[in-house]
């Protein structure tokens, strides 16, 4: 059993980065959310919420 002073720790801060290929996913349903919202509030400022 490993203990403490025994583990391996890197010390590199840019361990934890993943590729950019990886992350398309994730970055194009950011785009998409990005998208609805600026949608969203487009539709706003041209009233189309406007109660009657």
């Amino acid at each position: 059993m490993l203990n403490i002073f025994q583990a391996k720790i890197s010390d590199s801060t840019l361990d934890d980065i993943t590729s950019e290929d990886s992350n398309r996913r994730r970055r194009l349903l950011s785009l998409a959310a990005l998208l609805v919202i600026a949608a969203f509030v487009l539709a706003a400022l041209l009233g189309a919420f406007d109660q009657k």
